[in-house]
């Protein structure tokens, strides 16, 4: 394979990755549909790799497969934000002693839970186990492979800087962050 095949295939890669990011940020508006949204991303990118059809339309029919099994995972981010969201509020209006470590804590749980929810949804399969065992197994896998999470952290910490200054590239950083989960749990499958 030439050089300038590997490079238009990688370019395609990350051309596709963007546009899944759009697609994922789109189907996560309603925050409820955020892990049936990554998990179709996810698949979508696992897809490019194996260069299988992708595209809108196989995109809308993950996501549709995901959102069947979903309903337990979508209840805990929705409580979970409600949650670390009343406990941020608390902090920074009440002026308590110790609330920048209450924050720090606060911060740190609302990111090992969001690694945590990436790599259940890269293990996401349409005929794969219920929500419920992939966040277990996540969990378990996230614990195994804490050089992974690091990874996925700094993916994180990336793509929020990048927002925070430029925020139109959300749903392209999105993307991006999609194709790190994916990575890291490919790359973790590989060690077992």
């Amino acid at each position: 394979m030439s050089s300038d095949t590997t490079r238009l295939g990688r370019l395609e890669l990350f051309a596709e990755c963007l546009l899944l990011g759009v697609l994922v940020a789109v189907a996560a508006l309603p925050l409820v549909t955020l892990p049936a949204a990554l998990a179709a991303g996810c698949s979508g990118v696992r897809r490019l790799v194996e260069h299988r059809t992708s595209g809108a339309r196989v995109f809308a029919g993950d996501l549709r497969r995901a959102l069947h099994t979903s309903a337990p995972a979508a209840a805990g981010v929705v409580g979970g934000c409600a949650l670390l969201g009343f406990d941020a509020l608390v902090v920074v209006r009440a002026g308590l002693p110790g609330a920048v470590a209450v924050a720090g804590v606060v911060a740190a749980t609302a990111v090992a839970g969001l690694v945590v929810l990436l790599r259940a949804a890269a293990l996401w399969r349409a005929d794969g186990p219920a929500w419920s065992i992939l966040l277990r197994l996540a969990g378990a896998r996230a614990a195994a492979d804490l050089s992974g999470c690091a990874l996925l952290v700094g993916a994180l910490v990336a793509v929020t800087a990048l927002v925070w200054q430029l925020p139109v590239l959300l749903p392209p950083a999105i993307g991006c962050l999609v194709l790190a989960g994916t990575a890291i749990e490919a790359r973790a499958s590989a060690r077992i």
